[in-house]
């Protein structure tokens, strides 16, 4: 961990940005969908790299967005970086391989229950970590995502946006839709052709 992360601080920020929404990325889109945006990482929507020219173009797609989204972080920038591990309880269970390899000193933040039926409950437990960003800071973490091994946010400290990288692309979400504007107009050979956005 680049530095301790406040973790009363971290919630105090991100009820601030995002009141009405839970810091699960996949829901960030529906919960705040008027500063969303999708990009592709692939050429024609291709979900997956088969090659190293692919993947580098993946990369590449990632870290110019992250780039242009950490620019407005003070020098040195550190972003935060979500990793997540799932069980049928409140308990904190252990991440996956891939996202403790990525994130080894990241820590509990919160637990969030995304379901509850007869067949029981299901919870998500979000583990912080802090890293110094620099373009290809996170290209281990993002190739593992882009092949659905793990899952991970990234963000600023004050959660002024997300990054939700998914195998396929990565949503962004913004308290400032004029950086969402921007962006989907620099970068719209990277959006889907369909209206929804998707």
């Amino acid at each position: 961990m680049a530095s301790e992360v406040d973790m009363t601080q971290l919630t105090l920020a991100w009820n601030h940005r995002w009141p009405s929404c839970r810091p699960v990325g996949y829901e960030l889109r529906n919960c705040a969908r008027e500063s969303w945006v999708r990009f592709h990482s692939l050429p024609e929507a291709k979900r997956y790299a088969d090659n190293e020219v692919e993947r580098t173009q993946l990369l590449r797609r990632h870290n110019v967005v992250l780039q242009e989204l950490a620019s407005a972080v003070a020098e040195p920038s550190e972003l935060l970086v979500l990793t997540y591990s799932w069980s049928s309880s409140r308990e904190v269970t252990l991440r996956d391989d891939v996202a403790q390899f990525n994130a080894p000193d990241a820590v509990h933040w919160k637990s969030v229950l995304l379901d509850a039926d007869a067949d029981g409950e299901r919870w998500t437990h979000v583990h912080v970590s802090q890293v110094a960003w620099h373009l290809g800071a996170l290209d281990e973490l993002l190739l593992s995502v882009a092949d659905d091994v793990t899952w991970a946010d990234i963000a600023p400290a004050d959660f002024e946006w997300v990054y939700h990288p998914y195998d396929g692309g990565a949503d962004v979400v913004s308290t400032s839709t004029s950086t969402v504007s921007a962006l989907r107009s620099k970068y719209r050979d990277w959006l889907s052709p369909h209206d929804h956005g998707l």
